[in-house]
């Protein structure tokens, strides 16, 4: 009996110097690597190149279409903004318009490249109320070039004049 406990207690110690377990005295075996003590084999020790490099390839195709998605974004921002720059002066154009009765045709330039073209031409005859206004009808087409292409936006109003 008494030689079954010192064999059992030796090979404690054995398994405990195998395994990287401090001995009954608190002293790790010297014999054994870190990688072994902490459970490691020395085939799972970290990745291989290959995979680093499937990894980086895989995280730069998703930035880069993150990057695409937040530059079209961008660009949409910025052509909404042109829009409502154009909208703005089609919009001027069309409260400052004092016409006659009688066709007119202007244009100018506004600044930061938006061209406009103004067309006023009375309604036919029979819309003339009994209060004696007619109408005319107010075309307004402001055009300008952004990113390699031509843009255009156009209102329509009909707008009382007085007979004259």
């Amino acid at each position: 009996m008494i030689t079954e406990i010192a064999s059992s207690r030796s090979n404690t110690e054995q398994v405990s110097r195998n395994c990287g377990i401090p001995d009954r005295r608190g002293v790790y075996p010297r014999n054994i690597r870190a990688g072994a003590a902490s459970g490691m084999t020395s085939k799972q020790s970290g990745f291989s190149l290959i995979e680093v490099l499937v990894a980086f390839t895989i995280m730069a195709l998703a930035l880069g279409v993150v990057f695409q998605i937040f530059g079209r974004g961008a660009a949409a921002m910025t052509l909404g903004e042109e829009y409502a720059q154009a909208v703005a002066i089609a919009e001027s154009r069309l409260t400052a318009a004092a016409l006659p009765q009688s066709s007119v045709e202007r244009s100018g330039t506004e600044p930061d490249r938006y061209d406009w073209a103004l067309r006023s031409e009375p309604v036919t005859a029979d819309t003339v109320s009994e209060t004696g206004l007619a109408l005319n009808r107010i075309d307004v087409e402001v055009h300008w070039r952004s990113r390699g292409r031509e843009h255009q936006i156009g209102l329509t109003t009909l707008k009382p004049v007085a007979l004259e």
